[in-house]
């Protein structure tokens, strides 16, 4: 017999792909779940929105754990991957898509970055100058893009490749 992947129980169950599947007991569940999900989201308002925070929430999680690997074969390893599942990080990440490295010194890793005040920002690996990062400690999109273009890691393609792949 097989083993429901939610519960580990051995029983019969609904397969999902070729080498997984849900018990009878742990697709009540999922159904119930599901229910009250759509029932929430059709209410709208709080509810509405407290279930897509709740799915962001789950998507980086997720995210994070996908991009694990690849984090630990680059040079941007400052922060573990969980730091990076956080809807904001990912927001922080997708806006990276639009900072422009002013210059960058390879022998230093330091680029210079124009952001939102007239002093250009000072970007590593690990560290910046900007406000966001001085007041967090995490990775500013300056730092993202840094490490996009330095770092031996596109977390933009990956994180494009993670969202076709879901």
């Amino acid at each position: 017999m097989a083993t429901c992947w939610q519960c580990k129980k051995s029983s019969p169950f609904l397969r999902v792909g070729s080498k997984s599947g849900l018990c009878a007991d742990c697709l009540e569940i999922a159904n119930d779940s599901a229910i009250n999900m759509i029932t929430m989201i059709k209410r709208g308002g709080s509810s509405r929105k407290k279930v897509l925070d709740m799915l962001d929430v789950e998507f980086a999680k997720d995210f994070a754990e996908y991009i694990k690997e690849p984090l630990s074969h680059s040079r941007f390893t400052a922060w573990p991957a969980s730091e990076h599942g956080t809807p904001a990080q990912i927001e922080r990440l997708r806006r990276a898509a639009d900072v422009k490295i002013a210059s960058y010194d390879k022998e230093s890793g330091i680029a210079t970055v124009k952001g939102s005040t007239e002093e250009p920002y000072s970007v590593t690996l690990v560290s910046c100058t900007c406000g966001d990062y001085t007041r967090r400690g995490l990775p500013c999109k300056h730092i993202y893009r840094v490490a996009i273009n330095h770092g031996d890691i596109d977390l933009l393609t990956l994180l494009k490749k993670f969202e076709t792949e879901c």
